[in-house]
């Protein structure tokens, strides 16, 4: 896909999109980034970080009180390749590229209050296309095998241990890209890739690691669009 810096802006009460500001646009530019989201850091902050995109070694950090880009924070991280992708819990994100499967140099641990990364000891995805799915239960999933598409399983990353602790089926096997959307115990795959781009989705269950395709009522649906893919869903207040 092209590199913007430009954003656009959709307003989740009315559904209608509205102006951006050019405090919104990101000081990066921006390809296929990796998107990692806290809320109330510190009680009056709703942070989110998007890493460089199209292999900048940086985060950028973006206000969602005030729809400003902040800072970029200095990394060493380069998500390279053809992108990243991440999943995240109350404290800190993991957040991978196209060697987080393998090589100790695709994978990073970002920890909001500091904003600082570490390396973690287990690999949390493997493919940067590969997408992951937050919880609240301090889990991460992510695909373990495949790239735009070709992912069968899913790994379950424990966060308090920082370890891989198995692997499990996803509901819709030859996915990637995915759009995942987080719950209070339970999370939904909103569209992705598996050749093609299209609607079909799930439902994923935290406390069993398990999950079902949800049928066309629960697909996501607008005029002349026929799939979407590597998107984070958000609820509002």
């Amino acid at each position: 896909m092209a590199s913007y810096t430009s954003t656009s802006c959709f307003n989740m009460r009315t559904d209608s999109t509205y102006t951006r500001t050019a405090a919104m646009n990101t000081a990066q530019t921006v390809g296929d980034s990796a998107t990692v989201q806290v809320a109330d850091l510190d009680g009056t902050q709703y942070m989110s970080w998007q890493t460089g995109g199209q292999g900048a070694a940086v985060m950028q950090k973006f206000n969602l009180i005030t729809e400003a880009h902040v800072t970029t924070t200095a990394t060493s991280f380069d998500q390279g390749g053809t992108g990243a992708g991440s999943h995240f819990d109350e404290n800190y994100a993991n957040i991978w590229n196209d060697n987080g499967g393998t090589a100790t140099t695709g994978k990073m641990k970002f920890t909001y209050a500091t904003e600082t990364q570490a390396n973690t000891a287990s690999n949390p995805g493997f493919h940067g296309q590969q997408k992951g799915q937050p919880s609240k239960d301090g889990l991460g999933w992510a695909g373990n095998e495949g790239t735009y598409n070709g992912g069968y399983n899913f790994r379950r990353y424990v966060y308090a241990t920082e370890t891989v602790s198995g692997t499990s089926a996803k509901p819709i096997g030859n996915s990637g890209e995915e759009n995942f959307d987080m719950g209070q115990d339970r999370g939904y795959m909103l569209g992705m890739y598996d050749g093609a781009q299209n609607n079909r989705s799930w439902k994923w269950i935290y406390a069993t690691s398990t999950g079902s395709e949800l049928g066309a009522s629960g697909q996501p649906s607008a005029p002349g669009i026929a799939g979407r893919s590597s998107g984070y869903g958000f609820w509002r207040d």
